[in-house]
């Protein structure tokens, strides 16, 4: 299966049995296109829909506040909604002859199989970017008639609407904007952070990315770790990088990151945020946390951030030439080759920097 033709795919999963919520999710983990959204009742399903673009729904009927059914009957009211194809989840195996009254696309089973799982949302994400490029093009048809019609009845106002890369772009400054102020409150927590931001920025330039995508991970690296805020033991949390065990503490920083974060508008921003926020401690052979992802599963710029985290930490009580030696004995392991390889070709450089970055925050 193709799952990258689709892109990015977002699927709500609303059930009130957080065990059979996260057992999709895990059953799906694999799949690194693949965003979660989750819903314990259908009000909240309702809300999720409302705020953000979903490709596919997994739904539970049985649920508290308002049912199943009745969240599919209000998704059917609605024309752009109604697009999204509905999974029905029940261990009710007579559901499958009542679909099409129901209003839903097809039927899954509990306890759930893996192949089955994804064979019916990739069947159906084909339908829905079927659907939606038919309805982008009737809609690009309607709007090329309504500027016509424009034209003739009068001058438009230019300043009437935005163009969509104009309103992104301004809604990213903002969020840069948001999170640079938080920055600065988790560096007066650990002065250590800004280090690590610094050289994730010199890496990257160094990597030749484009101007935009440095500054942004900066920022990035600076407030990642934003999960930990609750926890009184910030410092420690975010040293904590390097232990080989991890505990449930240091998964749920990632977690309550990720919840902190997941419904802010999508920009270019945000999404390299979250990448880094959830995959900062995935290791290159799977064996990271909290989704074991693997290779190329991982964002390069969470690599990036591991990368630069770990030779900036282990420098703090080690020797140059044994930092090097560990890093060196990581790629393929922790580490992608492709990138630990250019970080020990300039290793000396970077030891340079750090010291420069320590003499700077110290003055």
């Amino acid at each position: 299966m193709k799952w990258d033709r689709f892109g990015s795919i977002t699927v709500l999963i609303a059930d009130d049995d957080a065990f059979n919520r996260q057992l999709i999710v895990s059953l799906l983990s694999k799949i690194p296109t693949i965003d979660y959204i989750e819903a314990e009742n259908g009000i909240e399903a309702l809300e999720y829909l409302a705020e953000r673009e979903i490709d596919i729904i997994l739904l539970d009927l049985h649920m508290p506040k308002m049912t199943g059914i009745e969240v599919i009957k209000e998704i059917k009211k609605d024309s752009k909604l109604s697009v999204i194809p509905i999974i029905i989840i029940s261990t009710d195996k007579l559901i499958s002859k009542k679909l099409k009254d129901l209003g839903a696309d097809d039927f899954l089973s509990k306890p759930f199989k893996l192949n089955e799982l994804q064979s019916k949302i990739y069947k159906y994400l084909e339908e829905l970017q079927s659907r939606r490029e038919e309805m982008k093009a009737k809609s690009s048809l309607e709007d090329e008639v309504d500027s016509n019609s424009e034209r003739v009845d009068g001058d438009r106002d230019d300043n009437a609407l935005l163009p969509k890369d104009i309103l992104l772009n301004s809604i990213e400054d903002s969020q840069r904007e948001i999170f640079r102020g938080l920055a600065h409150i988790l560096s007066l927590k650990d002065r250590n952070i800004e280090i690590s931001a610094k050289l994730a920025k010199a890496f990257a330039e160094l990597l030749n990315y484009s101007k935009d995508d440095i500054e942004r991970l900066y920022i990035v690296t600076m407030v990642y770790n934003i999960g930990a805020l609750s926890h009184n033991d910030f410092k420690n949390s975010h040293a904590n990088i390097l232990d080989s065990k991890v505990d449930n503490r240091d998964i749920m920083s990632i977690l309550q990151g990720y919840q902190s974060i997941k419904g802010i508008t999508k920009t270019p921003f945000m999404d390299m945020l979250k990448g880094v926020v959830t995959q900062s401690r995935e290791n290159y052979n799977g064996t990271g946390v909290p989704r074991q992802l693997k290779g190329k599963a991982i964002s390069p710029f969470a690599q990036i951030v591991h990368i630069v985290e770990t030779f900036n930490i282990l420098l703090e009580d080690n020797s140059k030439s044994s930092v090097y030696r560990f890093l060196e004995g990581q790629s393929g392991g922790w580490f992608n080759p492709k990138l630990i390889e250019p970080f020990l070709n300039y290793f000396d450089y970077f030891i340079e920097l750090r010291e420069k970055y320590i003499k700077d925050r110290d003055l």
